[in-house]
C-alpha cells in the first residue's frame, strides 16, 4: 500500500496518523517526511525529514518499493503538488491520500481545499480517505454535526469525484499519544508489549520510588494505549477495508 498524507493545514497530526495509525498495519513499509528543514511541526519525530525541492528524487526512489507512507507538511504541499503536476502522472504513484481534519472550522475549510486541488489535479476521489481526528468524547457532540461541512461537500460530489469519508472512522482524543511518545514508542508496540508491569511493580520494593515510577508510567500507558489501539484499528478496517 502507498500512501501520501496531506492537509494545507498544519498540526492536524498527519505525522501522529502515519506513525501510529498507518504503519503499524502496513506490513513492510517505509514511512518518508517532507517538511522544511528546521519546522516545528516534525522537530519531534523520528524519521529525518527531507525538502519539496527534494521530493522528485524521493519519488524516483518510491518506484522502487512495494509499499510505502509519504507524510507531506503544510508548508511544502504546495511544492510538492506542482512537481507532482510537472512529473504527469505520478500522482498515480500513490494509492491513497489521506487528509486528516479537526474539529476546528477553518481547518475544515483547509481540507476541503485539499481535496479540491487533489481532485483538480486528477487524483480519482476513491483515492481520497478523510480521517476524523482528534474527536473530543467529552464534548458529548454528534459527529456528523461537528463535520456537517465535510460531509455537505461530499454530498455534493459525484463520481468518479465522491471521496471517502465515514462518519464512523473517528480517530478519539486519547492521553495514548501523548504517553506514547514520552517513552518513544507507537501505540502498536506499547498495546502488544507482553510485559506484566503490574507484577513488576509488585516486585520493586516500596524504597524504589524512582524506579516504581518509571514501571508506573509504562504500565499506565499500556492500558490507555489498548483501548486507543482498538479505536485504531476500527478506523483503518472501514477506511481500507477490501
Amino acid at each position: 500500500m502507498r500512501i501520501a498524507v496531506v492537509n494545507f493545514s498544519g498540526n492536524v497530526g498527519k505525522s501522529t496518523l502515519s506513525r501510529q495509525l498507518l504503519e503499524p498495519r502496513i506490513p513492510g513499509c517505509k514511512r518518508f517526511t517532507v517538511e522544511t528543514i528546521n519546522s516545528d511541526e516534525k522537530k519531534d519525530d523520528d524519521i529525518e525529514p527531507i525538502s519539496a525541492q527534494e521530493f522528485s528524487e524521493l519519488n524516483e526512489y518510491l518506484l522502487s518499493l512495494p509499499s510505502y507512507i509519504v507524510d507531506i507538511g503544510s508548508s511544502n504541499i504546495e511544492g510538492v503538488m506542482e512537481i507532482m503536476k510537472q512529473y504527469r502522472g505520478s500522482h498515480n504513484d500513490f494509492d491513497y491520500f489521506v487528509v486528516p481534519v479537526l474539529m476546528e472550522e477553518k481547518i475544515q475549510r483547509d481540507c476541503i481545499s485539499t481535496i479540491n486541488d487533489l481532485l483538480k489535479m486528477g487524483v480519482p476521489g476513491s483515492k481520497i480517505k478523510v480521517i476524523l481526528n482528534r474527536f473530543d468524547l467529552k464534548k458529548r457532540l454528534k459527529v456528523e454535526n461537528v463535520f456537517a461541512p465535510i460531509f455537505a461537500f461530499q454530498s455534493d460530489l459525484k463520481e468518479p469525484k465522491k471521496f471517502w469519508a465515514n462518519k464512523n472512522a473517528v480517530v478519539y482524543e486519547s492521553d495514548a499519544f501523548a504517553r506514547a511518545k514520552a517513552l518513544n514508542k507507537s501505540i502498536a508496540e506499547l498495546a502488544n508489549d507482553p510485559t506484566d508491569y503490574r507484577a513488576m511493580l509488585a516486585s520493586i520494593s516500596l524504597e524504589e520510588v524512582q524506579k516504581r515510577e518509571e514501571v508506573t508510567k509504562v504500565l499506565m500507558a499500556q492500558r490507555i494505549a489498548m483501548s486507543t489501539q482498538d479505536n485504531l484499528d476500527d478506523v483503518f478496517k472501514l477506511a481500507f477495508k477490501k
